[in-house]
């Protein structure tokens, strides 16, 4: 494992693996057990067309438990069935890294389309954080920093990782 990690680190600077394992088939057993109950932390760079303020931080900090519908992502229609799905953004904690970008740390319920909860999808996704923002948003890189099915587990784990940051 380490040598075909080492192999796969070698072939890319935009992309780096670490801690590779074998993972047994009880281990994605175990995945998908309760799987509509799990959560999931994850971590972006937001790039938006506006400059941002503080101010902007704080209104997307103080939004909890935001109930969010989400059509089939156009990239992923091709493999998947065309449905609305509601999902939910439990908490997010946004940090401005400069005028047009800022760091965004979700906890979500599984199955949220991170990407187009930022974009929007071409309004396939209501509400995104465009949307919220009066703006454009991008995504330029997005981390899953965690699974659990307790909150406070990924907030737990959003904190650490915002203090190795």
């Amino acid at each position: 494992m380490e040598e075909l990690q080492k192999a796969l680190n070698r072939q890319s600077d935009l992309v780096q693996v670490r801690d590779l394992r074998y993972a047994s088939e009880e281990f994605f057993d175990q995945l998908k057990v309760g799987e509509e109950d799990k959560l999931k932390a994850y971590c972006a760079v937001v790039w938006t067309d506006r400059p941002l303020s503080q101010a902007d931080m704080t209104r997307l900090n103080a939004m909890t438990d935001l109930n969010v519908c989400q059509k089939t992502p156009i990239r992923v229609l091709h493999r998947r069935s065309l449905l609305i799905r509601e999902r939910k953004v439990l908490a997010m904690d946004c940090e401005l890294l400069s005028e047009h970008l800022f760091r965004l740390n979700l906890i979500t319920t599984a199955g949220t389309y991170v990407k187009e909860f930022v974009h929007g999808d071409f309004c396939r996704t209501v509400p995104h954080i465009g949307q919220l923002l009066h703006c454009r948003a991008d995504i330029l890189q997005l981390d899953v920093l965690g699974l659990a099915t307790d909150r406070e587990e990924l907030t737990d784990l959003i904190r650490s990782h915002k203090d190795f940051s």
